[in-house]
């Protein structure tokens, strides 16, 4: 977000030489797209989140941080000549919304002090409400590798936006090594292998597979069961790409991933992923694309399903497939970061 304030309420001779943008830029024109104001104290209160009240996270600090440091830029613009220093010191209460065409709006109630020096120094703390309008930076056009051509590239280049090519991965033909952590849930297991099966082995992809599990007397039976399903897979298509990997001991994770990934070479594009995730074909390319060896790596955001009996107990339809993305069926977790694609 480009740090281009206007505060709006003239409130005195400081803030009159200021920029003066409106609120009512964005006019809605039914009642869905009107916008909600989210409430910030020492917390934030929004409608937008699950929890309705969240801390404030680290994005939303530094952007209300440097909006106050251009505040008191403003408001301090001839201090030197008036006898006068304005320091900030604490956000009583606020309001913010974000607009997806103009950017966030914002309504503070902020506490600050007055310095004056006339001869006998003298502080006076003050509230002073401030209101703000933050811009975005310029309209940027985002490729997609897999549609990507070159009649859309001429045509950004000719237009006054920013054109930019999103990921610099790896290449089409790399190995995806799928580390699986996995304890009992055999029928869960069952449907992943299913998905793996359609999306990897019939197509003939170039991945592989690696399950690690814990031995232990209380799931001897599921490892058994975890066997059979992975010897019909392997005689079905080789053994190569399936492995099922040992461990003793209690379910770890992390200790899980560990050795799935402990005997893969330095090279190896891992992906870290839980049973009960399903995936496309299109997810194998995101991973070699957006995955760039010791630079950056991958973090998917996933969509959590409602039960699929739940959800038919409450609709009409019952026709409820994984690929149905919409608030009826489940939510998208932007904070999945389980799920995660690296090199070693």
């Amino acid at each position: 977000m480009e740090q281009n304030l206007g505060i709006l309420k003239p409130a005195d001779s400081i803030t009159r030489q200021v920029m003066l943008p409106s609120l009512n830029k964005y006019k809605p024109k039914v009642r869905d797209e009107v916008l909600t104001w989210d409430f910030l104290s020492k917390s934030i209160i929004s409608n937008h989140n699950l929890n309705p009240k969240c801390d404030i996270n680290t994005p939303l600090n530094h952007a209300l941080e440097d909006n106050f440091n251009q505040v008191l830029q403003l408001m301090n613009k001839d201090a030197h000549q008036k006898g006068k220093i304005i320091d900030f010191k604490d956000l009583w209460y606020g309001y913010r919304r974000v607009s997806p065409l103009h950017g966030a709006d914002y309504k503070l109630d902020l506490l600050i002090t007055y310095c004056k020096d006339n001869g006998d120094k003298m502080t006076a703390p003050v509230r002073r409400q401030v209101y703000l309008h933050q811009t975005f930076r310029e309209v940027e056009f985002i490729e997609d590798p897999s549609t990507a051509s070159s009649n859309i590239e001429y045509k950004a280049s000719d237009s006054p936006f920013t054109f930019i090519s999103l990921g610099k991965g790896g290449q089409s033909l790399e190995i995806i090594h799928f580390i699986v952590p996995l304890a009992g849930k055999i029928p869960v297991f069952k449907r992943f292998m299913q998905n793996y099966e359609e999306v990897c082995l019939k197509n003939k992809e170039m991945t592989q597979l690696h399950i690690a599990v814990f031995n232990s007397e209380s799931n001897s039976s599921s490892i058994k069961s975890l066997m059979n399903i992975v010897g019909q897979y392997q005689k079905r298509y080789g053994g190569v790409d399936i492995e099922v990997i040992y461990a003793d001991g209690k379910f770890n994770r992390a200790k899980a991933l560990d050795i799935g990934m402990s005997r893969l070479n330095e090279d190896s594009l891992l992906f870290f992923i839980d049973v009960d995730i399903l995936f496309d074909k299109f997810a194998l390319f995101r991973i070699r694309y957006n995955t760039i060896k010791n630079i950056q790596v991958y973090y998917p955001i996933f969509f959590s399903q409602y039960n699929p009996l739940l959800v038919c107990t409450i609709s009409d339809s019952c026709e409820i497939n994984w690929t149905n993305f919409t608030s009826d069926h489940g939510y998208w977790r932007n904070t999945s970061t389980g799920m995660v694609s690296t090199y070693k």
